[in-house]
């Protein structure tokens, strides 16, 4: 079991509006129930979210704020949320802005860059496309080693780079791609030093993706028009660092004119072209960084806003919904809402990658893809919609632009009509045991925040991204996850011949029983290894050769070797090769009292290193050392020890509580299916009379019951048809008895959960409900259980 996160420890994360967002509205994608409030408090309190490029994320900037806004109404004991916007090129008239000083501005490299001409000229154009290509064209023609040419739309974006393929090397920069295919399209961009031995331009087509994150400088760039802000930040990567400027021949720039609608921008970027126009008749344009600044300054240019939605304003009503995560109310909030805004009721994404395994007409899917799960650097965003309409067979797609919740107002673009496809694989999050159980689902069940896998034969992606009019199948990238070494070695994969043929004599002596699958392992993994590290960058892309050797390097000594069953094609050389790893429950018990032990330890330090009250401390340790209680029913004891009384009281059996010999031990004891042994602790808990001050009653009960994400609002309950008394003595008092069916009445749980809430507002509760959960996590996955 892996270690949970500590909410003590500094930690800086780098994730998307989507994984965020969801996250600080209680539903994250990808999260378990049960987790929900624990990463909505580590989003949210003692916190910084630093939006880059803000003004693209205005719908969550608002919700976010708002979010900081109510947790300072409330003295809460933790600090609150924080938003810091950045932009290059957005001012905002709400805060200080950031600006260089004298000192840096004397920097002889910023210098350079600062002072670098790059002279702009404005193309009219009746066909946008030809015209940006006749332009790219020239500046090769003129020298230019990498040109850039940006475009407003994914699709324009493909139109670009289709024609130019002809005239030089072509790579294409888009949103929706893998993150493997995208470091090994940027690998291949050459420095400023390796340009002189070219012999062909390299024209890097792109779109609004190319202004934020990527460290590109380009020797000539051409554009579609956009508002001022956007070609600020597009001219900010031509001659990034002054080079060329400092040499004598600056980079030269070009801006095509814009058809009439522009999806993107509106009107906003006919505004921009008749400033430019009417500029370019005073002086001459020039996008060099102190230059444009001086120029918006002596004569502002048009304001404008994106066609983004707004965001409806949070409101308490909407938060006491989302914090029932235990159960999803009905109906729930869509949170994607306060993500991007009013319009965009779905554009949250869903990703997906491709398995080549995944055979037409096999019955295998399920097990192929839980024995390969997805990693990160395979898998493309997208927007749910656009996904369910490809996957069903629709002969149009949405149009997309690279800017991150924005609603294209339903623009289509028409493609090669498909067949529909039926069946897709859903990998969910884990469960509370850590297990993930993958499920064959139809698109049309394809929601939000979901991790899909289809099969490579079905296309829609190529080396550059999402591709919905490609029939092509799809390179699978599954082997290269860089934490998690599970290898298939098939032919459909590109596992090279001479691997594939101790494949096969491997598959012979397992077939013949001659050999183990730890003996098959130990076979394959020098070939495989070697294989790894050596592979080529044209069979697997530089991203994945550099994945792949780094596994090579580290592939461990031992594992075993699994053939999957496949009755239609018998004789195929196919294993998959899985490290061994250490198990969830190793088949230690641990005792009842060293548990609670450490999990008190654990939440100690954390009140410490928080520096929380006093009175709130004494109430989280009280929480820690009682939360447990309800596994003190000899029933439960009789389950955690093989069905028979312990000789001491026990915490974890050591067993994953789903294994034959776990649920014949159950029975055995007689523990009721589905009960919960926190809400017997609550129920002796609040059987106390009274609790010594300064322990606070109402938030130790509820942390004791809500301690497994049950509970928020509405618990799991169970029919106990032959309870038996619960005894229980609390720091030396008075032993406390209570029969095993009682709970805490629905009326005061209910009660007591929204009145915390009010007290501590959602995220302070939440947070106090960390401290307990991770610090039981930890302990446990520490135990090894």
């Amino acid at each position: 079991m892996r270690s949970p996160l500590s909410p003590c420890a500094p930690a800086i994360i780098c994730s998307t509006v989507d994984q965020i967002g969801s996250r600080l509205l209680f539903r994250g994608y990808g999260v378990s129930r049960r987790s929900r409030p624990i990463e909505a408090a580590l989003v949210a309190t003692d916190s910084l979210i630093v939006l880059d490029e803000a003004h693209l994320s205005a719908p969550f900037r608002a919700t976010a704020s708002t979010v900081a806004q109510m947790q300072q109404k409330i003295d809460g004991p933790f600090p609150p949320l924080q938003v810091l916007p950045i932009s290059a090129t957005h001012q905002d008239s709400d805060g200080d802005v950031f600006e260089l000083g004298p000192k840096e501005r004397t920097d002889p490299q910023l210098v350079e860059c600062l002072r670098a001409d790059k002279p702009v000229e404005l193309v009219r154009a009746r066909n946008p496309v030809k015209r940006s290509v006749t332009c790219a064209r020239e500046m090769a023609q003129e020298g230019a080693i990498v040109i850039g040419v940006v475009a407003n739309t994914v699709a324009t974006a493909r139109a670009i780079a289709s024609s130019l393929h002809k005239h030089g090397e072509v790579l294409l920069i888009i949103g929706p791609s893998r993150p493997l295919d995208r470091v090994d399209l940027l690998g291949q961009i050459p420095d400023r030093q390796e340009r002189d031995d070219r012999e062909r331009p390299l024209f890097i087509v792109g779109t609004q993706t190319i202004e934020v994150g990527l460290d590109l400088d380009l020797d000539g760039l051409v554009t579609a028009c956009a508002p001022l802000p956007a070609l600020i930040q597009r001219f900010g990567r031509l001659d990034r660092a002054g080079k060329l400027s400092a040499g004598g021949q600056p980079g030269r720039g070009a801006i095509v004119q814009p058809q009439a609608s522009c999806p993107v921008y509106g009107e906003a970027t006919l505004a921009a072209w008749h400033w430019l126009n009417e500029t370019a008749q005073q002086i001459q344009l020039n996008f060099g960084a102190e230059r444009v600044s001086k120029l918006v300054a002596d004569a502002p240019a048009p304001t404008h806003e994106l066609n983004q939605p707004t965001a409806p304003l949070l409101g308490p009503w909407h938060v006491a919904t989302l914090v029932q995560t235990s159960h999803d109310p009905q109906p729930d909030q869509e949170v994607s809402v306060f993500l991007h805004g009013e319009s965009a009721l779905e554009p949250a994404d869903v990703q997906i990658c491709w398995r080549a395994d995944l055979e037409q007409g096999a019955s295998d899917w399920v097990e192929r893809v839980r024995a390969r799960l997805p990693h990160g650097g395979e898998l493309l965003s997208l927007p749910a919609r656009s996904v369910r309409r490809w996957l069903m067979g629709s002969d149009r797609t949405d149009e997309l632009a690279d800017i991150e919740g924005l609603d294209l107002e339903g623009r289509m673009l028409k493609i090669h009509r498909s067949t529909s496809r039926e069946t897709v694989v859903r990998v969910p999050p884990p469960d509370p045991d850590g297990m993930v159980e993958p499920q064959l689902i139809s698109p049309s069940m394809i929601r939000s925040g979901e991790v899909i896998v289809l099969p490579a034969y079905y296309g829609g992606c190529d080396r550059f991204g999402w591709a919905p009019a490609s029939r092509v199948a799809v390179s699978d990238l599954g082997n290269f996850a860089q934490t998690r070494t599970r290898l298939l070695l098939a032919a459909s994969v590109g596992t090279p011949e001479r691997v594939l043929e101790h494949v096969k004599d491997t598959l012979r002596g397992l077939q013949r029983e001659e050999i183990s699958e730890e003996e098959a392992y130990a076979r394959l993994r020098e070939p495989a290894a070697e294989w790894l590290t050596n592979s080529e960058k044209q069979t697997f892309g530089e991203a994945a050769a550099l994945v792949a050797r780094g596994l090579g390097e580290r592939l461990p000594s031992t594992g075993r070797a699994i053939r999957f069953s496949n009755d239609r094609q018998p004789n195929v050389a196919e294993l998959l090769l899985v490290p061994s790893t250490p198990r969830k429950t190793p088949g230690r018990a641990v005792l009842y009292h060293d548990h609670v032990e450490h999990v008190v330890d654990r939440v100690t330090r954390f009140i410490g290193r928080l520096g929380l009250p006093d009175e709130l401390g004494v109430t989280l340790t009280a929480a820690a050392q009682y939360h447990d209680v309800g596994k003190l029913d000899p029933r439960f004891q009789k389950w955690l020890n093989d069905g028979s009384p312990p000789s001491e009281l026990l915490a974890k059996s050591g067993r994953n509580p789903n294994d034959r010999r776990s649920r014949a031990a159950r029975l055995a004891a007689r523990w009721p299916i589905g009960k919960r042994h926190e809400a017997t602790a609550a129920a002796v808990l609040d059987a106390v009379a009274s609790w010594p001050a300064p322990i606070d009653r109402d938030l130790l009960i509820y942390l004791v019951a809500a301690h497994h994400g049950d509970g928020r609002p509405f618990r799991t309950h169970a029919l106990d048809p032959a309870p038996v008394t619960v005894k229980v003595t609390l720091n030396g008092n008075d032993p406390i008895e209570v029969a095993a069916d009682a709970t805490v009445p629905w009326s005061e749980h209910a009660r007591r959960f929204y009145t915390l809430n009010e007290r501590f507002g959602p995220w302070g509760l939440a947070a106090l409900e960390s401290l307990l959960v991770l610090a039981d996590r930890g302990a446990s996955a520490e135990e090894g259980s």
